[in-house]
């Protein structure tokens, strides 16, 4: 974001990023960079900048017994052909990461067909997953 019209040039510029990473480590490494290419490039343009660090997301990591667990449970509920494990992965961000962090958990999707995924303007949640979903939250329950 960079002043109000095309043909002049701004006194200040912002740039805004969100990164994503599946793993801490790489989180770090990724934000070093992003500092040290930003002060390298003000340093060859002569300008100042300033990094403004955000509260950082929470990196998801499903706990290894508890996914083999509700996955077993999926599969006697549902049938052997209709638990994929391990699932997709995805550099979405999710608050249940946080949960994770303090509590052995695991985060699993029930497919929704071939639709764009939740948040994409055209995703379009298919009612008939809400039995399913229901079900599955009863027999981990009842286990």
């Amino acid at each position: 974001m960079a002043g109000d019209a095309s043909n002049v040039i701004p006194q200040t510029a912002t740039l805004r990023l969100s990164t994503r990473t599946s793993k801490p480590e790489t989180r770090q490494l990724v934000l070093g960079k992003i500092k040290s290419i930003t002060a390298a490039q003000a340093q060859a343009f002569g300008v100042s900048y300033e990094i403004r660090e955000g509260s950082p997301g929470a990196v998801l990591v499903n706990d290894p017994a508890q996914t083999e667990e509700c996955a077993a449970i999926a599969k006697e509920l549902l049938g052997e052909d209709q638990v994929v494990i391990p699932g997709p992965t995805f550099m979405g961000s999710e608050d249940f990461a946080f949960y994770a962090q303090h509590k052995p958990g695991t985060y699993c999707f029930i497919g929704n067909g071939d639709t764009p995924m939740v948040h994409h303007p055209m995703y379009d949640f298919d009612d008939r997953n809400l039995p399913i979903g229901a079900a599955h939250w009863v027999a981990i329950t009842q286990h």
